[in-house]
């Protein structure tokens, strides 16, 4: 007697679930990378500053690094073999049909408007050519343009995040910016959510899921970098406000023939003297 066995099909449902929950995840430090930038632009006022933490700003490097590390990987691990792609392709093709078959009970003034959103979502994943019924090519359009899509961050990923030394101690890819993952974060959410929409009708929000406010935090960690930790004790101990003690750095002029820092270690002195959080001796 033979023994066959048989892999069920993974559900669509819960693989598009489970692949956009680990997404937003990974957007928990693209949220708090973009919160410290326009904190550090706020509170810096495009001027030259110190770093007086140097620990913490070498944190917030590999913090940076890892941002991108992450979303490659989880890039990769959807166009890759046995990834989400290759599932559809595989299992799921009548999950994308032509045809709108989600919210047939909605009032008639908003079908006309539903099947437009599907057919337009149907084009924009699958290609202009894509036809009545899904077929593998199809899948592949979609495959190979998130692919390219994605290629940026895998390279800089692998040249110069991840892999660095082991080319060498330089990369030749570009290094992308804060601004250029929050476009690929948005552009998987949209890509996930019109999968989501064709085969269900339902899509998911774009939360920020981390457990503390990034702004608050953003504070914390730009006091950190340009106040020294005295500084930072005294502005507590006195309940000054940190806009004050910025506000008065900044109102100080550069010292003649000085290095442009509002917030040199000199001018800190200077201005917990003036605003009475110590004595011209105490620090």
């Amino acid at each position: 007697m033979q023994l066959t066995t048989s892999m069920a099909a993974p559900d669509l449902r819960t693989l598009l679930q489970d692949t956009h929950r680990d997404l937003l995840l990974l957007r928990r430090r693209q949220y708090a990378l973009e919160a410290f930038l326009q904190e550090v632009e706020k509170t810096s006022r495009e001027e030259t500053f110190d770093i007086h933490n140097e620990l913490r700003w070498l944190q917030i490097l590999d913090f940076r690094d890892k941002n991108v590390i992450d979303l490659a990987s989880w890039a990769k691990a959807i166009y890759s073999k046995g990834g989400l792609f290759g599932v559809m392709r595989a299992h799921h093709l009548a999950a994308f049909p032509s045809g709108r078959t989600w919210g047939l009970d909605m009032p008639e003034h908003r079908q006309e408007g539903a099947d437009e959103q599907h057919a337009e979502t149907r084009r924009r994943l699958f290609g202009q050519a894509v036809g009545p019924k899904l077929k593998p090519d199809d899948v592949q359009v979609l495959h190979d343009s998130f692919a390219k899509t994605f290629e940026p961050v895998v390279l800089d990923r692998h040249e110069n995040r991840a892999h660095v030394y082991e080319r060498g101690g330089s990369g030749t890819a570009r290094m992308l910016d804060v601004t250029e993952t929050r476009e690929l974060f948005d552009h998987a959410h949209r890509m996930l959510n019109g999968l989501s929409l064709l085969a269900f009708g339902s899509t998911t929000g774009d939360a920020n899921m981390n457990l503390t406010s990034v702004e608050g935090d953003a504070e914390d960690l730009v006091d950190e970098l340009m106040l020294p930790r005295y500084a930072r004790i005294r502005m507590v101990q006195a309940g000054v406000e940190r806009a004050t003690v910025y506000d008065a750095l900044h109102a100080r002029q550069h010292d003649p023939g000085g290095k442009p820092a509002f917030n040199s270690a000199k001018a800190v002195r200077r201005v917990l003297v003036d605003l009475g959080l110590a004595t011209a001796g105490s620090i």
